[in-house]
């Protein structure tokens, strides 16, 4: 963060090679101020490069400006040499972007075409999105500033919002460079002029002498905090700059340990990993410090937990407690060395997996914050193959016996990492026939294959080492067996029985009784045939041959007559009104039920496990939400009419073990078998915007989907897919307090729901209110899609475990029944995110 002072003549001094890495990806079609931001930065950099003196050596790298897809896009258009700066002009304006975003492999070629290694090189990249080509612009930062000889990364982000900008800040910041939040068209001229003059000033420069009186400002945080925890601090400014920062730093010494940019109010800034006395800062123009305040940083629980001992080139657990920031990782190394053989980033992670070196000898774990400073080791001794050592804990629950082709739950306990699988296999084989992921839950639900036979299950650490395994018998399905009776009773025949002149007016309850001489009904069935339940329909019953005393009763009425069953004869029977039996003569029918009146259903699971089941109107009709604690078996209960999310959730379990929506009516069936929820595709297809989807549900069974990052969760139908959460910002550095996500389906995808668009036209179809914001869907898509995300888009819930009753926010739900003609050529997207499928 030195200040660097803007030179007073309109031509630049010389300086070092440097090379311009020019982000040529599809995103730079989006637009800020209304226009694209390829515009602007053709503008930009003809305007800065005609500063330039004309001995000033300078080149430029693209990528991603020639074709889709590709990660291999990387072109030097200049080679850098003086004189440059009119043919760099001229390679910018005939850029197309178009493609993806391989921006740490752009900037290592850029090094390697300065030759970073025997002089002083500096690139300056310019970005409008993050790395898609899965390198760690981090890390390369590190290896860079490493082996160059005086090398420096200065990185311009292009409209990133805040979040983006810490995930590229790191480049420059391991090479002593600068991270530049350029949010306009003016934040990028004056973003490049510092960046190249930078490169161009002579050593020592002056600082700015201020030619006006310095800001005033004023900070408020907590006066103490943990170490390596993000603290908010409020601030207020009388001359508020684009670059004006917050800092961190010990007492008494002016250089800060961390920063950020007052783009937002309140910012968050990381503590340091050392206990002691601090100070937060206020600097004015990235320059001038005009306010300081004390914090005091304290200590934090921190902890490596793992084995003592482990074979050289095997993996090891480690369970970690610490601060977990965005760049926290845990490293093996030698003791006190500051280079590293492995490490993994801890976010997302516990416990993470480390590989163990193939060189035995004692070597310490250690847990870096902010991938720069290590606040807690400890020791491990790496032993030669074919040691012994102590088995990391692991175990597997499973029947000892199914059929082939069953479904059946396997328990575990053991380190639980993501990278963990459960593999299904024959005995003592090293592959699998299939797995299951640790990921999913506990207990984790396989399949046996369809080949009896004997297998095992094993508990695999990290897709590599086997934990422990258990035998598992798959026989073949077994015929249930029908023991015929001891003596063959005479076929039955259905008979339907009706109320006289009842047409359902009246809800009666049925019983016959055999006659005297109906031997055949009486050596059979010598016991009445009742109907337990009132019923407003006529019913149809099974009974042997011969006669029978009808009796229904319906309160007030009572219906009553004799019947002849022949086979071959008459089926349906008119029963007539008895006066007689009438406890109190003719009586005004009933009233048929309202159209709202709750109907009783019975809702089962797949599964016979102890459920917690919820039921959520989804449909607009005035009805709570309604749940059960833990049960076995079904749930009885009565519905409104109506669309209802159902869902299940077993006791112990993570996520939805049972999801579905249904509609309650009249017609509908009184009793329903509802299937198992499914995780969401680890393979994610492609969307629209040339990126993998978040989530992708596939499968006959609803989905559901935890959007970590993002803080939402949701369940989709099969086929329906999502892009990944993100939160918008405003150009003043607003970030908005719900995420953003937008759905998709059909083939090919297309948008058809967005929670929190940044626009919507009503032409497009309705919005209706979710716990996180407005939903808003297309009119003609699926409606129990729509009322699937509309009645579960919910917070995500601690550990996933069943929730309390949750009702809607305003007890109102989507209209999606009446489609909406919409102008001819629309395009969706164009409404809610204008460019926002051209984003690579």
């Amino acid at each position: 963060m030195a200040a660097f002072a803007v030179c007073a003549s309109p031509v630049l001094a010389d300086g070092p090679r440097t090379i311009i890495v020019m982000d040529g990806s599809g995103s730079m079609w989006g637009q800020i101020d209304g226009r694209a931001k390829l515009e602007i930065a053709r503008d930009t950099v003809a305007d800065v490069l005609g500063q330039l003196s004309a001995d000033q050596s300078i080149g430029l790298m693209a990528y991603g400006h020639r074709r889709k897809g590709d990660c291999n896009d990387i072109e030097l258009m200049v080679a850098p040499a003086s004189g440059t700066a009119a043919d760099i002009v001229n390679r910018v304006n005939t850029m197309r972007f178009l493609g993806k975003t391989p921006l740490s492999e752009a900037v290592r070629q850029a090094a390697e075409a300065l030759n970073y290694g025997e002089e002083a090189a500096n690139v300056v990249l310019v970005t409008d999105g993050l790395e898609t080509c899965e390198a760690d612009p981090c890390a390369l930062g590190r290896e860079l500033e490493a082996a160059g000889l005086d090398f420096t990364a200065h990185v311009i982000g292009f409209g990133l919002t805040r979040e983006e900008g810490t995930q590229v800040a790191c480049l420059a910041e391991n090479t002593g460079g600068r991270y530049i939040d350029a949010r306009n068209a003016s934040d990028l001229v004056d973003a490049l002029t510092d960046t190249i003059a930078a490169t161009a000033l002579q050593p020592d420069p002056v600082p700015e002498t201020p030619t006006a009186p310095l800001a005033t400002a004023g900070l408020v945080a907590v006066d103490e905090a943990p170490l390596g925890s993000m603290v908010d601090v409020a601030w207020t400014v009388s001359d508020p700059d684009p670059f004006d920062t917050i800092t961190i730093g010990r007492l008494g010494d002016d250089s800060y340990i961390y920063y950020v940019y007052a783009s937002g109010n309140p910012v968050g800034i990381q503590m340091p990993g050392e206990v002691g006395s601090y100070e937060l800062r206020y600097v004015s123009k990235d320059n001038f410090i005009v306010h300081r305040r004390p914090i005091t940083v304290t200590e934090a629980p921190l902890a490596l937990n793992a084995p003592d001992q482990v074979i050289a080139g095997g993996i090891i657990p480690v369970q970690w407690q610490g601060p977990d920031a965005q760049y926290d990782n845990i490293r093996m190394r030698l003791p006190g060395d500051e280079s590293y053989i492995s490490y993994e980033y801890v976010s997302g992670q516990n416990p993470v997996l480390l590989t163990a070196p193939a060189e035995p000898g004692t070597y310490e774990l250690v847990y870096m914050l902010n991938d720069a400073n290590p606040i807690i080791t400890r020791l491990v001794d790496v032993l030669p193959v074919g040691s012994t050592v102590a088995p990391v804990p692991a175990n597997l629950s499973a029947p000892e016996q199914t059929e082939a082709g069953e479904e059946f739950m396997v328990g575990w306990s053991g380190p639980g990492s993501s990278r963990d699988y459960i593999y299904l296999r024959l005995s003592g084989d090293s592959g699998y026939i299939s797995y299951g992921s640790i990921a999913d839950g506990n207990p984790v639900l396989m399949v046996a294959p369809s080949e009896p036979g004997q297998y095992e299950l094993a508990y695999v650490m990290g897709d590599v080492e086997v934990l422990t395994t258990r035998s598992i018998d798959v026989v073949e399905v077994v015929a249930e067996e029908v023991i015929p009776p001891a003596l063959t009773a005479p076929a039955l025949i259905a008979v339907t029985l009706e109320a006289e002149g009842a047409a359902d007016l009246f809800a009666v309850q049925w019983s016959a009784v055999p006659t005297e001489d109906n031997t055949l009904a009486r050596e059979f069935a010598p016991e009445a045939i009742a109907m337990t339940d009132y019923q407003m329909e006529p019913v149809t019953i099974e009974v042997f041959a011969g006669g029978y005393d009808v009796h229904g009763d319906a309160g007030d009425q009572v219906f009553a007559g004799r019947i002849d069953v022949v086979p071959g004869g008459a089926t349906k029977f008119i029963i007539p009104y008895d006066t007689a039996l009438s406890p109190a003569g003719e009586d005004p029918a009933p009233a048929m039920p309202e159209s709202g009146d709750p109907l009783a259903i019975k809702i089962n699971g797949q599964y016979n496990l102890n459920t917690q089941w919820q039921a959520t109107p989804a449909s607009g009709q005035d009805s709570l939400v309604l749940g059960t604690d833990f049960q076995m078996g079904g749930w009885d209960t009565a519905l409104d009419p109506g669309r209802w999310l159902i869902e299940g959730f077993a006791e112990g379990g993570k996520g939805h073990l049972y999801a579905a929506v249904v509609e309650v009516g009249h017609d509908s069936p009184r009793e329903m078998t509802l299937p198992r929820t499914a995780g969401v595709s680890q393979t994610p297809v492609n969307l629209p915007t040339g990126d993998p989807a978040k989530a992708h549900c596939v499968g006959d069974v609803a989905c559901y989907h935890t959007d970590v990052e993002g803080g939402v969760s949701y369940l989709l139908l099969p086929e329906w897919a999502s892009a990944p959460a993100f939160f918008y910002e405003t150009a003043g550095g607003v970030v908005a307090d719900q995420p953003t996500v937008t759905f998709y389906t059909g083939v090919p995808f297309a948008v058809v729901a967005v929670l929190n668009p940044r626009q919507w036209d009503a032409l497009l179809g309705p919005c209706n209110d979710t716990p996180l914001g407005p939903l808003c869907a297309v009119s003609d898509v699926d409606p129990a899609g729509v009322a699937l995300l509309l009645a579960s888009i919910t917070a995500p819930m601690p550990e996933a475990v069943a929730p309390a009753a949750r009702p809607l926010s305003d007890g109102t739900a989507m209209t999606v029944d009446t489609p909406v003609d919409l102008p001819a050529g629309l395009d969706p997207a164009e409404w809610f995110a204008p460019g926002f499928l051209e984003k690579e």
